[in-house]
Parts: structure tokens; sequence; C-alpha cells
């Protein structure tokens, strides 16, 4: 199957809305983390009531410190409004349970009572401030699914020698290249990068370098013209495949924005140069896959 056909299977097979496997919500509010957020805001409730006292024990202020530090190592506490109010300070949530100062908590405890604190509890604390912490950091995990994605797919269509370059089994991969006499050379012009997966179906070699990306802007450009450098590399020995899914990639169609039709004409241009190499979305992939597996 020509690379060109592939491509335009991003117009006849565009990217859904909702892709399952980059959803990420699960419920983590259950008793024991709502119990332990209301045991956090008590706590600081009294913290707030030794430090107003100018001769406050010594002894009391330590005894609610350390119970606050335990109360914080919960599994779910880096979501509670005191962890994410870290974040006004320059300060991660790290830095505070690992910090053994204790002027310095209770220097963040000062500033969390007179800043957020008394207004929490005037508007009335929420355990579901929880929920939406977790949600919110959702994104953070779609490095993980993406690469689950690719091998659910490789391993539906019967490919059984899959490796993870960027991650485990970097030997395996320059083994591979070695073996091979492949030279790779996009890992030398972006500052020695591993592709994502590489996988065999036959005596057929992919290098594959995945993105997710669902919107545009500064960032999510850079990742997309990393995507379109990575298949302007030809070598006989070897199909360099880009696979980028998210509604992103659906922009690549004739006719697009101004920015997206330069992008587009790149992507032509470097199929038309390299036969062997491919840029495909989730329905290109599997096709791609079907093929070669179709010529064992």
């Amino acid at each position: 199957m020509k690379n060109l056909e592939l491509f335009k299977l991003i117009e006849t097979s565009p990217e859904v809305g909702i892709d399952a496997n980059y959803k990420h919500d699960k419920v983590i509010l259950e008793g024991e983390l709502v119990r332990q957020n209301q045991k956090l805001i008590d706590l600081i409730t009294t913290a707030e009531t030794i430090l107003s006292n100018k001769s406050y024990s010594a002894d009391a202020l330590e005894t609610t410190l350390s119970e606050i530090k335990k109360v914080l190592g919960v599994s779910g506490m880096n979501f509670s409004c005191f962890a994410q109010f870290l974040h006004t300070l320059n300060l991660t949530f790290r830095d505070v349970i690992e910090a053994d100062d204790a002027g310095f908590l209770i220097h963040i405890l000062k500033e969390y009572i007179k800043n957020r604190h008394q207004l929490y509890k005037h508007y009335g604390y929420s355990p579901i401030v929880l929920q939406v912490g977790y949600d919110s950091y959702s994104n953070r995990r779609l490095g993980v699914a993406g690469l689950n994605k690719i091998k659910a797919q490789l391993l539906e269509n019967g490919v059984d020698y899959i490796i993870f370059p960027d991650k485990a089994d970097k030997d395996e991969f320059n083994k591979l290249l070695r073996d091979n006499k492949i030279k790779f050379k996009f890992r030398d012009d972006h500052n020695n990068k591993y592709p994502d997966v590489c996988f065999k179906i036959g005596d057929e070699i992919f290098i594959c370098e995945h993105k997710h990306i669902t919107g545009r802007g500064g960032s999510q450009d850079k990742q997309i013209l990393e995507t379109i450098d990575f298949i302007k590399y030809g070598e006989k020995k070897v199909h360099y495949v880009s696979y980028m899914d998210g509604l992103a990639v659906n922009d690549f169609v004739l006719g697009a924005t101004a920015k997206t039709k330069t992008q587009y004409e790149n992507i032509v241009k470097h199929l038309k140069e390299f036969p062997n190499n491919y840029f495909v979305n989730t329905g290109g992939f599997d096709e791609l896959l079907k093929y070669f597996k179709s010529r064992i």
C-alpha cells in the first residue's frame, strides 16, 4: 500500500472526539481519603489557633505539624486545597512533604491560613476539590496511555516483536541498529532522542514516533514539527513511521489553514521522497499493520 494512500485516511477516517484509550475518569472520592482531607482541614484550624496565641505551646505545635505531615503522606492528598495552594508559592508538594525544617512548614501554614484557609472556611470546604484536582492532572498521564494504545494495536494485529527504545529497551534498539546497519540520523539531529516504539513484521523493521496532540500552540506546534521531521530520513532497510492521533491531526487535509497547509505539503513532500516512510493516524496505523501482515 502506498504511503500517500495511508496518509489520506486522515481525511476519510479522522480521529474521534473522545478516544477511549486516553480516558482517565477514575473516581478517587472514597471514605478514607475524604476523612483524611477533613482531618487536614481540622489540623490546619488547630495550627491556626496555636499560632494566634503569642505564648503558644511548642509541644502542641510540634505534634500538630507532625500530624499534618502524616496526613499529607496519604495517597490523593496532593489534590487537596492546601497542596494546590503550594503552586502559588512556587513550591511543589514534594518540597513540603520531604522538608525536615519545621520553620519552613510553619511559614507555609501561615501563608495558607492568611490567604486561603479563612476564605475556604467562610464559603465552605468541600472534598470535591480532590476529584477536581485529580481530573485536572489527567493530561499528564497521556504518554503511558499512548504507548499502551500502540502496544494493543500491534498485538491485535499479531505483531510479536515490539520494543520501546525511549523507555527500557535502549540497548536492544541499539543492537538492532548495529546488526542491520541502520543509521537513524534523526537521533543525531534531535538531542539523542530515542523513538517511542520499534517493531518488526516479518523481515520489515519499523521505527515509530508517536504524538497525541489535541490542540494548537507553542509546545504542540513543536511536537508536530518533530513528527514531520521524523519521516524526512530515508533508509532502505527500515520504515520510519510518524503516528499522530488526537484531534489536531484532522487538520492535515488539503485546504486547511495556511500553517497546516505548509505542514501538509511538507508531509506529502517527505512521503514522495521516501516511499518506505509513513505518516498515519489511528485508522492509518491499523491499515499499515494489516497490509504488512498480509504480505507474510
